[in-house]
């Protein structure tokens, strides 16, 4: 049986990976690791992290001693290439020199979209590719297809992440783009889950809009499987993602998509939904389309249900191979 140790800075994904390891007809099973389980790196045919700085360094470090390949998997290039300037000269640096001590000494990174690979300030010689394998069974619905509205009342939802002015630009291009519908369909309703410095500013955003009434800032919420099963249509439009995480959740749920052409999140939607230009025309276009055909919303909710009953065994065994590689090469 091989051993791997995942040192995860989002346990939840490695705690998801570890159990579909245990569930798969593999050898393969996996340890959600602590920083001070390293210490115990020989147990491990492999180590695993999420990042290439403190986790990373501490892994390749603990590797080398044991003499234990390490393999990362990158979720995003953000922090790295500091895209939103939000550090200083200095601490960019500092991330900098971590990433690259990291990627001296690894065997090879998963990326969760190709676009990731594209945009990652550095290059590594053996990679591959894999979404990160999380919760799904926490977000599905009992709605069925067959449970799709055929009157005009919509809900759409977009949950997203207010910490950043990225998706704050996302949501007010859903806003504009929503505009023209909410003027023909009286019982369109449109609700925004998400948390951040960002909230205070759309808050102020909406109070101004011309259908405030229609429309729901929430905030943070812990709730989202219940704003996930309440839903007629998830919403997306972000300038920023790797891949969008709140995207499959929307599918695991069994809401067809309509998200915007921008970053990792074509990757995301596959064939549960419509990915249109990242505009209000687009994504007005878009919702016209799934507000006025029940089939093809209920195709998309189908297909994205399924697509998710598969997603942690497609990811996981995506790993395996991957794995299969590095320890080849190892021994």
């Amino acid at each position: 049986m091989t051993r791997v140790g995942l040192l995860y800075q989002k346990e939840q994904y490695a705690h998801a990976l570890a159990q579909t390891l245990d569930q798969l007809p593999v050898d393969y099973t996996a340890d959600v690791l602590t920083l001070s389980d390293l210490a115990y790196a020989k147990r491990y045919d492999l180590l695993q992290t999420d990042e290439l700085l403190r986790y990373g360094v501490s892994a390749v470090g603990a590797g080398t001693l044991a003499d234990v390949p390490v393999t990362t998997h990158l979720q995003g290039w953000d922090d790295y290439a500091n895209t939103h300037g939000q550090y200083t000269r200095r601490m960019h640096a500092l991330i900098r020199t971590l990433s690259i001590i990291s990627r001296q000494n690894i065997a090879g990174v998963l990326y969760v979209t190709q676009i990731t690979k594209d945009r990652f300030p550095l290059s590594f010689d053996r990679y591959g590719y894999s979404m990160p394998v999380f919760d799904v069974d926490s977000y599905k619905s009992d709605i069925q297809d067959t449970d799709v509205s055929t009157t005009d009342a919509r809900e759409l939802l977009t949950v997203t992440n207010l910490r950043y002015q990225e998706k704050l630009r996302g949501v007010q291009t859903v806003l504009d783009g929503l505009q023209p519908l909410f003027a023909t369909h009286d019982d369109l309703r449109y609700r925004i889950a998400g948390g951040g410095k960002q909230l205070d500013e759309l808050r102020e955003i909406v109070s101004d809009y011309p259908y405030a009434d229609r429309v729901s800032v929430l905030g943070f919420r812990d709730d989202v499987p219940d704003l996930l099963a309440s839903a007629d249509l998830f919403v997306y439009v972000s300038y920023l993602d790797s891949l969008a995480m709140t995207v499959l959740e929307a599918e695991a749920a069994g809401l067809p998509v309509v998200a915007g052409d921008c970053g990792g999140v074509p990757e995301a939607v596959g064939d549960a939904g419509i990915v249109c230009p990242s505009t209000a025309e687009g994504v007005s276009n878009a919702v016209r389309t799934l507000v006025r055909n029940d089939d093809l919303r209920a195709s998309f909710a189908t297909a994205g249900r399924e697509r998710m009953t598969t997603h942690n065994r497609r990811q996981a065994h995506r790993h395996i191979a991957f794995w299969e590689n590095v320890l080849e090469d190892w021994s």
